[in-house]
């Protein structure tokens, strides 16, 4: 199946760590940073971390889940130090999250090799993905607080993360 890879799927993984490049590059990364810290000050911590697990869900599915980890990383990681939130309340989602594309066959090598093999259509990945995404951003938003207060106080900034 590998070798049924079609070449534009390839350059459209490509894409997606030049437009991780540009984000930096461009100072995109810095204004995406502000609109973050913006919208973490006017939401609960879970309504937060579902906005971002949410964001992150669907924006994996235009880019490689690696480019979008490489891009939203570390923003959130500058957020969490710049407003004293604990970083793993914003690095996790983004972390996790950025493995939750269902819908296309760029969002994950495992999704494109599904869609070279011609047994499953655009419109069934679409579908079929469109509920595993929402339903991984609600089990996700919810887990990161269940696990992330076993292992650690979500609720303090660590003095591992002091500037």
């Amino acid at each position: 199946s590998f070798s049924k890879i079609r070449f534009d799927m390839l350059l459209l993984f490509g894409a997606g760590f030049a437009i991780a490049n540009a984000f930096t590059a461009s100072g995109l990364s810095l204004v995406l940073g502000e609109q973050f810290g913006k919208l973490q000050e006017s939401m609960s911590d879970f309504g937060f971390v579902f906005a971002i697990t949410f964001i992150v869900c669907y924006f994996t599915e235009m880019t490689s889940n690696t480019a979008t980890s490489s891009i939203l990383i570390p923003i959130l990681l500058s957020v969490a130090v710049d407003t004293e939130t604990n970083p793993y309340l914003l690095g996790l989602p983004v972390t996790i999250a950025s493995s939750l594309a269902f819908m296309l066959p760029i969002a994950t090598p495992p999704n494109t090799v599904v869609y070279a093999t011609d047994k499953v259509s655009f419109w069934d990945m679409i579908k079929a993905g469109f509920w595993l995404n929402n339903i991984g951003v609600i089990i996700v938003s919810c887990m990161v607080f269940v696990t992330g207060n076993v292992f650690t106080d979500l609720n303090t900034f660590p003095d591992f993360a002091q500037p």
